[in-house]
């Protein structure tokens, strides 16, 4: 009778320790607001840096940040725009890419390909608006396959469409980059002739 009573005393010992660890993580009192706003800061490229804001550019510090806790983690958010997690071991998982993020993705693969459509020329430089919306789209791998017959019958994904608008021969010019939504991953594009 001794022995099933200091099995089950140390199995309840045993059960409100891990309660506890469970308890304290879930709760992560060492994530501050500060600190949780720190690293979103931080992952984003520091204060200083650039970010599409609800139609404008602002740099990161003159945004407004919300800190909401969550079980194991803070989401900090930029009312209105894009939320981050930051967890109890201090990493961001991203809810979803911010319209910025969708910018530079779009515009680091198209940097690799628009000589084909602008030989001499600085394309980026020409860009007088960016629009990215929601949409469907087909995988036709348009930039990579400048010279080549287009695929036929690409699979179609929900995307986020980049358009970059330039002064060009026709009123509305642009060239597109299709951004996966579930990947970010470019794939593809077009261009208004």
């Amino acid at each position: 009778m001794k022995f099933i009573m200091k099995t089950n005393k140390k199995i309840l010992i045993g059960i409100g320790v891990l309660a506890i660890i469970v308890f304290l993580l879930a709760w992560a009192p060492w994530i501050t607001n500060e600190c949780a706003i720190n690293k979103v800061v931080e992952k984003l490229g520091g204060p200083d840096a650039q970010f599409f804001y609800l139609t404008e550019t602002m740099v990161v510090r003159d945004i407004p940040k919300e800190v909401n806790w969550f079980p194991f983690s803070r989401f900090v958010t930029f009312p209105g725009e894009a939320g981050w997690f930051v967890s109890f071991y201090n990493c961001i998982f991203f809810e979803e890419l911010t319209q910025n993020q969708v910018i530079d993705i779009a515009k680091e693969h198209l940097q690799k390909y628009v000589y084909h459509a602008f030989p001499n020329k600085d394309f980026f430089s020409m860009v007088e608006k960016v629009e990215v919306v929601d949409g469907e789209c087909e995988a036709n791998k348009y930039w990579e396959n400048w010279d080549k017959p287009p695929i036929k019958s690409p699979k179609k994904h929900q995307c986020w469409i980049v358009k970059f608008y330039y002064p060009g021969p026709a009123e509305g010019s642009h060239l597109v980059v299709y951004v996966n939504k579930n990947t970010n991953e470019v794939l593809g594009g077009t261009q208004t002739r």
